[in-house]
């Protein structure tokens, strides 16, 4: 799996750091030290998809992170805020 970036949620980040004392720059480095994915089950949405990230930061700190991911394929035209079908 390719990751070509994030997407932050400010209510999403509080509640990593309130709940799990994760911080966001511990996210971006489980990405970066080559984690274990894991499909967990289909999106709302056709094009979507969610994958557990299982690493370690530089710390040593063992994570795990649920991501969502949306598929691209050349000529995929999704439905979404960014398309329109008419």
């Amino acid at each position: 799996m390719r990751i070509v970036g994030f997407i932050w949620i400010e209510e999403i980040l509080e509640k990593l750091l309130r709940k799990h004392n994760v911080r966001e720059h511990e996210v971006v480095e489980i990405f970066e030290n080559s984690p274990m994915f894991r499909f967990v089950e289909n999106g709302h949405r056709e094009d979507e998809r969610v994958y557990s990230a299982r690493g370690q930061t530089d710390a040593g700190r063992y994570v795990i992170v649920l991501l969502r991911s949306q598929i691209r394929w050349p000529g995929f035209a999704g439905v979404g805020p960014r398309h329109d079908r008419g």
